[in-house]
């Protein structure tokens, strides 16, 4: 990077987090995380908070963002219940806070209001779209016999 005239400089990420403009506070939004307290830059650092809740605020305002955060999260839970036996005794979902979870994906929701899938919303759209062009097509070959019928008892 220094060869094409880069400088790189490292900030610290206090600053860094400060620099973001302020995040909108809907009145009716949920807030499944807790201040923590503690010092430094962490999980209950106001900057951190305010990330958070700018990112639930864009993930909850696009729905493609959401149902996309909501796939990884199943992704995510279906990933950490896989591991090996030799490793459940550390990654043990029942000592997940799932709430805690979500909110790591920007999902304002509770995981149990997640549902399934939209991909399986998607395919019994396609399902049904696919039965309604095999019925119109059925009622288009079933005039064009009954017009032939029709032309050759004539």
């Amino acid at each position: 990077m220094a060869e094409r005239g880069v400088a790189l400089k490292e900030e610290p990420l206090p600053s860094l987090l400060r620099a973001l403009p302020p995040a909108p506070s809907p009145k009716h939004a949920k807030r499944p995380w807790h201040d923590a307290g503690g010092g430094g830059v962490g999980e209950g650092s106001p900057e951190v908070l305010s990330l958070q809740r700018r990112l639930m605020a864009v993930v909850s305002g696009d729905p493609k963002l959401q149902a996309l955060a909501a796939d990884a999260f199943r992704s995510f839970l279906r990933a950490y219940a896989v591991h090996p036996s030799h490793l459940k005794p550390i990654f043990r979902v029942k000592a997940l806070h799932l709430g805690h979870v979500a909110a790591s994906f920007a999902l304002q929701e509770q995981p149990s209001a997640l549902g399934g899938s939209g991909a399986s919303k998607e395919r019994k759209r396609r399902k049904a779209e696919a039965r309604f062009e095999e019925a119109a097509r059925g009622k288009k070959k079933m005039r064009a016999s009954a017009r032939a019928a029709a032309a050759g008892g004539r």
